[in-house]
């Protein structure tokens, strides 16, 4: 085909389709060639190959995105850039002082993966590394697009609302176990701004040994992560969240430039994890406390269709994180009794809710912010009982019909919000209208 790309050397090779003005996605499929070559060295040609195949996307990615984010904020993008390079010299250290220490060999890989995407992107294979240069360049800021939002909150950036990035923001997920326990679907519906539709379906095939290896999932040029978050792994693990808010300012203090980015620790979870257990445990060392999500990891190895399944045998998992603090547990007998588990933006564990003050947004504004009452919670308990296979799984998680819905409803002008629905349509509302809260 002649929009195909085919880019290819020994260690590495990238196929890719851009398939997005008729389908809306582009694919990318990079396969490291050899289990010989080290994992940093297959992280920098799995880049590598993928910012040649990519640049002419990535380009207007970073158009839509990237460009003007520092306009008017230029002492915050300072602030920010000192943060990155003390983090990025942090990690080199640690990755020095502990050469045989395979986490820290995985961060090393996915570090060698974001500098050999930059260098295909620019074609200068084998650059020297300037963190100075790193920190700046549009595709650092694009790997960082869900950790920005708590970064922002720290260094207090002005707000730009004309450049929003991938990532941050609201979504709807669901797991589905389907009658007679036939099967468990999941799905996510990802909320974001025109601006970010550039979108790739990507698969990663590594050489590491690790359990999940192999891994897909959905993503935007120049990413390195999902960032929605929608992710399979080789592991037989499907991988899915919704950012949770984190309206606790003290918290913030807790954001050190000595941690892992999340965008990193999701990296290594999903490739070196065979159990939701061992997911979370591998997701929870060095916590940034940036990009706060409650993750769901489904398990299908431990799932076997029309058995009766006994309680914590870690089909489904559920990890929510806060700066400082990861609480995660299996839940697998709540899935089995309530047949599903929806995420809608809200934090499930209590724990989290008081870490996170939303219980002082509840007082303050009420049900929308609540775990169980707010509108999204209330459409899945209402609705997850017609999904009957995967035609009404997608008729749900498409659904808005925000008008005549009254969950939908709220003390608005008008009386109802497009963003009360399992699919957001906030552009929907009239820019005039008056709301409680935006």
């Amino acid at each position: 085909m002649e929009d195909e790309v085919l880019c290819g050397t020994r260690l590495a090779q990238a196929y890719f389709h851009d398939e997005i003005n008729q389908t809306g996605w582009a694919f990318l499929e990079v396969d490291v060639m050899s289990k010989k070559t080290p994992h940093y060295l297959q992280g920098y040609a799995a880049g590598f190959a993928e910012g040649r195949a990519t640049r002419d996307l990535i380009d207007l990615h970073i158009l839509n995105t990237v460009n003007g984010y520092c306009d008017g904020a230029k002492h915050f993008c300072d602030e920010l850039g000192e943060f990155m390079i003390d983090n990025l010299k942090w990690m080199e250290m640690e990755i020095k002082e502990n050469p045989e220490d395979e986490y820290w060999q995985q961060v090393n890989l996915t570090l060698n993966q974001l500098f050999g995407l930059i260098h295909g992107y620019e074609n200068t294979l084998g650059a020297t590394v300037d963190y100075r240069d790193i920190v700046v360049h549009p595709i650092f800021m694009i790997q960082i697009a869900g950790d920005l939002e708590d970064l922002a909150m720290k260094f207090k950036k002005p707000e730009n609302p004309k450049k929003v990035f991938s990532g941050p923001g609201h979504c709807s997920a669901l797991v589905k176990l389907l009658p007679n326990n036939s099967d468990i679907l999941f799905s996510h519906v990802t909320w974001s701004s025109y601006g970010t539709m550039l979108r790739i379906n990507k698969k990663y095939s590594f050489k590491t040994g690790d359990p999940g290896q192999i891994y897909s999932f959905s993503s935007y040029p120049a990413s390195i992560t999902s960032t929605d978050d929608f992710i399979l792994t080789s592991a037989k693990l499907a991988i899915l969240e919704t950012t949770i808010g984190n309206y606790n300012e003290k918290s913030l203090d807790l954001i050190t430039p000595n941690t892992v980015l999340t965008w990193i620790r999701a990296e290594i979870a999903h490739r070196t994890a065979s159990s939701g257990l061992q997911w979370a445990e591998a997701f929870g060392r060095h916590n940034s406390g940036t990009y706060n999500n409650e993750w769901v990891v489904v398990d299908y190895k431990q799932f076997h269709r029309g058995k009766e399944v006994q309680p914590e045998t870690g089909i489904i998992h559920i990890i929510e994180q806060m700066p400082g603090h990861i609480v995660h547990s299996d839940k697998t007998a709540h899935l089995f009794r309530t047949t599903y588990w929806p995420g809608y933006n809200q934090p499930y564990y209590k724990q989290i809710i008081r870490l996170s003050e939303t219980d002082k947004m509840v007082e303050k504004y009420g049900d929308w912010y609540s775990y169980d009452k707010t509108p999204r919670a209330l459409i899945f308990q209402r609705d997850h009982e017609n999904v009957k296979d995967m035609d009404s799984m997608i008729a749900l998680m498409r659904s808005n019909n925000y008008k005549k819905d009254p969950l939908s409803k709220c003390d608005c002008n008008p009386p109802y919000s497009a963003e009360n629905a399992i699919a957001c349509r906030s552009d929907l509302n009239p820019v005039n209208g008056t709301y409680p809260f935006r």
